[in-house]
């Protein structure tokens, strides 16, 4: 089954962008809180934690958000 996706207006362009919807989830609360770790995006998503590395990955490498630090440092903020 694909997981749905909506489109939204990226604050850094002028297109709008389609992201799966778990991508929009962890953009909204890194919009809310800022600055969170991994650990902390599965707790407050509910989703599951390799799932979350996929869409971080993929969010990183479209430039969406931007990823600190390595290893159990790491954590991630939006650009």
């Amino acid at each position: 089954m694909q997981e749905p996706k909506i489109t939204i207006s990226r604050d850094q362009a002028a297109n709008d962008i389609e992201l799966p919807l778990l991508s929009v989830k962890i953009i909204e609360l890194l919009k809310q809180y800022e600055r969170l770790t991994i650990a902390q995006i599965v707790e407050l998503s509910e989703a599951n934690q390799n799932t979350l590395k996929v869409h971080l990955r993929e969010l990183v490498n479209a430039e969406h958000i931007h990823r600190h630090g390595k290893a159990r440092a790491t954590w991630y903020s939006l650009r």
